[in-house]
């Protein structure tokens, strides 16, 4: 009895394999443009056109295509003046050339990254002197009394003539530099 079963099992198996083979085969042909018979009598699907030497009596379908421009539309057949471009259809791109725009995708990438990068560090510096810049002249106009370590370490205070000017300075940066 088991003998049986594992008939019918392979049996439905070749016929689903079959099934598959079938429909798989219908949609070659469905979908390729040109289908002819060679020399031994069998159909040939393929989406190029089969050789010139090939008799129009054997293509079955596409025979209308050959020799047409693949660009040509009818709006420009229609119209004597347009001139039709015979340009063959671009082939798609090989690995190695898809790869080699992926590699110059990675390198300007790298390259506008590298460049935010340093938009960002220098917008950071220029923070940060702005923040100094604000805390100079806000002490410089604070009224308190400010001293300096002069070059032989002594302490000396700053006159308000000397204060004034570091704070038009203070000014003129944050003008310059601050937003």
């Amino acid at each position: 009895m088991s003998t049986i079963s594992t008939m019918g099992t392979s049996w439905t198996l070749r016929m689903v394999a079959v099934a598959i083979l079938a429909a798989l085969s219908f949609g070659v042909a469905a979908q390729s443009k040109f289908i002819w018979t060679d020399e031994s009598g069998r159909k040939v699907y393929s989406d190029t056109p089969p050789p010139a030497s090939m008799p129009k009596a054997r293509i079955l379908k596409g025979a209308d295509l050959i020799g047409k421009p693949a660009t040509a539309t009818a709006s420009s057949a229609s119209t004597p003046t347009s001139a039709a471009v015979d340009t063959p259809a671009k082939a798609p791109p090989t690995l190695a050339e898809r790869e080699m725009e992926a590699k110059k995708r990675d390198a300007e990438g790298a390259e506008k990254a590298k460049e935010a990068q340093a938009k960002a560090t220098a917008d950071r510096a220029t923070a940060e002197r702005c923040t100094a810049l604000r805390a100079q002249l806000a002490n410089l106009e604070s009224g308190q009394r400010l001293s300096r370590t002069n070059e032989k370490g002594e302490r000396e205070l700053v006159d308000d003539t000397t204060r004034a000017a570091e704070a038009d300075r203070a000014r003129a940066a944050m003008a310059q530099d601050c937003r």
